[in-house]
This record gives structure tokens, sequence and C-alpha cells, in this order.
């Protein structure tokens, strides 16, 4: 339930995971793959997901077929989605085919193939993608496509000899380009390039929102056990998707400090979405003296916070006020708040059995 209400209430805040490769904004199905990552809470790491339109069925790819697929992969349409799902889904068959496709000379085909290396994330995969030829990866930093040149750096940071490596600080530097900068700060993160994790914790303080909430992911990412007491000191930040998501990064912290921070930012933020955010990472379980301010924070102005109040309140032990309060949200005027209402009382209908 926390990840799918992550999902529904922070899409703005998750664009910050997107990889740049991904589809125009428009109304048609999307048509190219759109590589995003996840925050795997079971696993403490990145999931890697290739997404396409979900009315095309997909299936694995034999031996055979491999090879077309791979060579739609430099092909910027449809085709190309389908190929990249169906060779992500084939297994260690593809690893020496992706492998070998890392020297092409299409930079889009060679991307697409380390991506696919990197999801597969097995000991043969890895090697595969510490063999990738860099040359390329260092032309595509110059790249005046956004797609290349953020893929080059953070494979880059993640395959570069030191002395490429070496030429991803400068850039980090310099402060100057924002995508290359997040990119390198992903690749340092996936790779654990210890010679570039010393550049995370400075572009916690960027000039730049955006590269501030990279850093805050890849901090959490790299840093589990020190994360809390830097990412708390960053949710004054002046602007809400900055604090949407530090509070998104600190939400399977169930301690005191990080349930007051929580609790702060769900009664008086001013922007709905990090309300809605603070909702969901408060634990009312470890922290049962919060139940008045959901119960208060769920008559919120938006639909967002009052379904994430909804969906907290089934996991407190039943009460009295919790059920008058629920019966409520079962009369709001949003669906999905109804919706929330109505699985958080049979969830505590059930626990009452």
């Amino acid at each position: 339930m926390r990840l799918r209400l992550l999902t529904l209430l922070c899409p703005l805040l998750l664009l910050g995971l997107c990889w740049p490769l991904h589809a125009q904004e428009n109304t048609a199905p999307t048509t190219r793959p759109e590589i995003k990552f996840g925050w795997d809470s079971k696993a403490d790491a990145f999931k890697l997901e290739i997404n396409i339109d979900k009315s095309i069925e997909v299936k694995p790819a034999t031996s055979a077929e491999i090879p077309g697929l791979i060579a739609q992969l430099a092909i910027d349409d449809a085709a190309c989605a389908v190929a990249a799902k169906r060779l992500s889904i084939s297994g260690d068959v593809v690893i020496k085919p992706l492998g070998e496709t890392l020297k092409s000379s299409n930079p889009k085909q060679c991307l697409f193939a380390a991506l696919l290396l990197i999801a597969r994330n097995t000991p043969a995969a890895q090697k595969a993608l510490h063999a990738m030829p860099t040359a390329n990866l260092v032309q595509g930093l110059q790249s005046d496509d956004d797609s290349v040149k953020g893929m080059s750096a953070s494979l880059l940071a993640i395959v570069g000899s030191e002395k490429e490596v070496e030429l991803l600080r400068a850039k980090i530097n310099e402060g100057t380009d924002c995508l290359l900068i997040n990119a390198t700060l992903m690749g340092a993160a996936l790779g654990h390039r210890k010679s570039l994790l010393t550049e995370i914790e400075p572009c916690l303080r960027s000039a730049n929102p955006e590269t501030r909430m990279m850093a805050a992911m890849v901090y959490r990412m790299v840093y589990p056990d020190k994360a809390v007491d830097k990412l708390l000191a960053m949710l004054p930040d002046p602007l809400s998707p900055v604090r949407g998501m530090v509070m998104l990064m600190l939400a399977d912290q169930h301690t005191t400090r990080v349930n007051d921070a929580a609790l702060t930012l769900l009664l008086f933020d001013p922007e709905a979405s990090v309300r809605a955010v603070a909702a969901v990472a408060i634990s009312p379980a470890e922290n049962p003296g919060v139940i008045p301010y959901l119960i208060r924070a769920s008559h919120d102005t938006s639909e967002d916070v009052r379904m994430a109040c909804a969906a907290k309140l089934g996991e407190c032990k039943r009460s009295l006020p919790i059920i008058e309060a629920l019966v409520t949200l079962k009369s709001d005027p949003s669906q999905k708040v109804k919706d929330a209402a109505k699985d958080a009382l049979e969830k505590l209908e059930k626990v009452k059995k």
C-alpha cells in the first residue's frame, strides 16, 4: 500500500527519478521506453523499470530473435520500445549479444544495451558492462541530445577510467550542467564509484533544486546509516519539490525524529503534495500519539492528503474516533478518498475478527 500511495501522490516528485530517455509529453500512448528508477525498500536499492504501452503484449525472446530485437534498439519508434521490453525479460541469454552491442557506433543502441545490462544486474551482466568501450561515452558528454548526454555521464561514472572520472568531477565542480551532474550522481551511486561518492554530500547544498533532489536520493542509497541526519537538515528547503523528495526518502525510517518532522509537514506545509508525502511517512503503529493529528488532517483541502490519511488510519489500532473519521471519509466527494476509506475500514474489520 505504501508503494502504491507514493506512486499516486508523488508524480511530480518522482519525475526527478526518471532517466532522461522518455517520450515527449503528448496524448498518444507511450511508444518509446520510459526508463525509471523506483526505490525498492526491501532490497535497499534502486529498481530499474522499462515501461511501454500496456496494450502491447510482450514475451521473452528466443535466441534467434535476439539479434533482430537488438537492431531495433537503434530505431526511435514503437518497435524500439517493444524490443527493449522483450530483451529485458529474456534472461541471461541476452548478455553476450548485448555486450557486443556496447561497441555499436549508434549511441542510442549502445546506451539501451547498457541499460538492459544494468537491469540484469548479474555478475555476467556486470562483467559485460565493465568491458564497454568508453570513447563514445566521452563524446556523448558533448551531445545536444539530453538522453545521450545523461546516459553517457551515468555509464562513464560506472565503467570509466579514473582519468575519465576526473572529467566528470570537473563537470560537477563547474556546477553549470544540471543534467550531466544528476546523471553522474546516479551513475556513481549505481556503480558505487568511491572516487565520485565524495561529490554527493556537497550537492545536497547545490543552488539547483533538481541537483539537491537527486543528491538526496543517491545519498539515501549510498549512506543509509547516516542519511537521516543529512536529510532532516534539508526539510526546511524553500522549494516544495525538494521537501517532498526528502520526506519521500525518509518515509521508511520509523524514528521519533522522522515521525515528528513528518507530522510538522503534514499539519503546516503550504504545499499539498508535501503534506501527502508526510502523511505516508507517518508511522502510527510506532507513534500512536499521532492519531488525533491524522484525523485532523483527514479534513485537509487536498484529496491526496485525505486519501493518505485514510490509508494510515487503517494501519492503526481500531478505536471509535478512527472508525468515525473513516466513515466520514467514505462520503468524501473524491472517489479515491472513498476507496481508501473503504479499504481502511475493511482492514480494521479483518483485524477485529
